[in-house]
């Protein structure tokens, strides 16, 4: 991916594009709405910017995320009759991370210094999803 991850601060904005994939009446899209809690205060994050007051639409409170940046799940919501959208919580982090420093080690050792198809094809499998790999 050679772009930014665009996101808004407002959930109503949030709502409204999240709803475009939905009225495009492909039943394989489900609303997600992804709420992504940021400390300013790490430096080992990859950059993000608030474009609130630098963007064209500032009332869509925008912030952009660079490509590669690295999110940790924290938990996943589904959604209900009232509200369709699955909401999934984030926390933005580094390379640092501990927990993640174990999932980079393994995913280093397993693939080999490998990143063809085949190896993203393996560690699909290995994860159970036999079917994308």
């Amino acid at each position: 991916m050679n772009s930014f991850l665009s996101t808004s601060r407002d959930r109503s904005v949030a709502h409204f594009y999240a709803n475009m994939a939905v009225n495009s009446n492909n039943i394989r899209y489900h609303p997600v709405l992804f709420e992504i809690e940021v400390n300013t205060t790490r430096t080992d994050t990859k950059p993000f910017a608030d474009l609130k007051y630098d963007s064209q639409f500032s009332d869509e409170n925008e912030v952009l995320f660079m490509t590669g940046s690295i999110f940790r799940v924290v938990n996943v919501k589904k959604g209900s009759q009232d509200d369709p959208f699955w909401s999934i919580k984030l926390i933005l982090c580094g390379e640092e991370d501990n927990q993640l420093k174990e999932v980079f080690k393994y995913l280093k050792d397993e693939l080999d210094d490998e990143t063809d198809m085949g190896s993203v094809g393996k560690v699909l499998y290995d994860m159970g999803k036999h079917e994308q790999s």
